[in-house]
């Protein structure tokens, strides 16, 4: 069969990629963040290398990979829901794919720690609860946390957005408003409690543009390729104005909404149009373990700031980086299979388009 044409006339955004890619779009999210922490540990890679400063750039946004997460996890969850809006399974099928991976890696952690008095039995129950980060601001998870609360609001979301089949993208624009104005009166009223929680907070807007998306990546509409023009627009736009730092705070994170979303469409088009194929079976690997390369990478991360056990920090070493990201990776992918065996559940990932969030 003859390849079909690559050329910019053929090129174009369908948002079926969305879904089609969505393992190796998530493999990209979780390789972002993973190297965007390598900036906590002190470790600059590509800085001062000649035609490469531009990437060392991009990975200082890699905490917008979360943005990704999250986009792609409300486009799952609707396609999910859409089949089966039984609330017991949705509820059973998403809180047994996340805390299961979560007790496995953290678990022996947050018992050592009480063992050790670091933490009390009520923070302990906390943490395995996944609600830490709103009872006293503990954000080694806080991923899950959001996630947590995202799937508890997901029916409600679902229902307000597609009750109707008119005016979906009017009532999305009002409930963003709607949860934006909501978050500024927590930041003016409960201060305290918005400091603790304001990294997953600012991201619950795109969460609902994420289960708006939904839909209208279910259709599988076309776009012309001038609409990829326009994201290579929005992300460099967006990431100048980053740069500038005109931006803090909650404004800020809200505004990460636009050169991650961009930057999400362009590596869609991309995989499509331009795939290099080992570097997609790789992403598709992540992809399909990043709950659990999540979690093993936090938590290796955070026994490595604090001389923990076997690790030992050294600032700025790019060689004990890239073994810890190797030993998350390979650690990730044996609970992943672990959960497959106990769970007889293995074509089911929560970020997998059969295992959809």
């Amino acid at each position: 069969m003859k390849e079909p044409s690559r050329s910019s006339d053929h090129l174009y955004f369908d948002w079926s990629l969305l879904s089609r890619r969505r393992t190796e779009l998530m493999g990209f999210a979780i390789v972002w963040i993973m190297l965007f922490h390598s900036y906590h540990g002190k470790v600059r890679f590509f800085d001062g290398m000649p035609g490469l400063d531009w990437l060392g750039k991009f990975l200082t946004y890699g905490n917008m990979g979360v943005e990704i997460f999250v986009v792609l996890s409300g486009i799952g969850l609707y396609y999910s829901f859409s089949k089966n809006p039984h609330l017991k399974d949705f509820y059973l099928r998403r809180f047994t794919r996340v805390l299961i991976p979560v007790w496995i890696i953290w678990a022996p952690f947050w018992i050592w720690q009480y063992g050790k008095k670091g933490i009390s039995l009520q923070q302990l129950l906390f943490s395995l609860t996944t609600v830490r980060l709103y009872t006293d601001g503990n954000q080694n998870i806080w991923f899950i946390a959001l996630m947590t609360v995202c799937y508890l609001l997901f029916p409600l979301v679902y229902r307000l957005i597609y009750f109707r089949d008119t005016h979906r993208a009017l009532r999305t624009g009002i409930l963003i408003a709607a949860v934006i104005a909501s978050i500024v009166a927590v930041r003016a009223f409960s201060p305290v409690f918005y400091r603790r929680c304001e990294i997953a907070l600012t991201r619950f807007p795109i969460f609902i543009l994420g289960v708006y998306f939904g839909s209208v990546v279910k259709s599988g509409r076309r776009a012309s390729r001038y609409w990829l023009a326009v994201f290579c627009l929005a992300t460099a736009i967006g990431f100048d104005v980053l740069d500038h730092g005109v931006l803090h705070g909650m404004d800020r994170r809200l505004f990460y909404a636009l050169p991650s979303l961009s930057v999400l469409f362009l590596a869609a088009a991309a995989m499509e149009h331009f795939p290099i194929r080992p570097a997609l079976s790789a992403l598709r690997l992540l992809g399909e373990i990043s709950l659990e390369c999540y979690c093993t990478h936090v938590l290796f991360f955070d026994l490595y700031k604090q001389n923990l056990f076997l690790f030992s920090f050294v600032p700025g070493s790019w060689e004990r980086y890239l073994a810890l990201l190797a030993m998350a990776v390979v650690l990730a992918r044996l609970i992943r299979l672990a959960e497959t065996f106990f769970l007889r559940d293995g074509k089911r990932s929560v970020f997998s388009k059969k295992g959809a969030d």
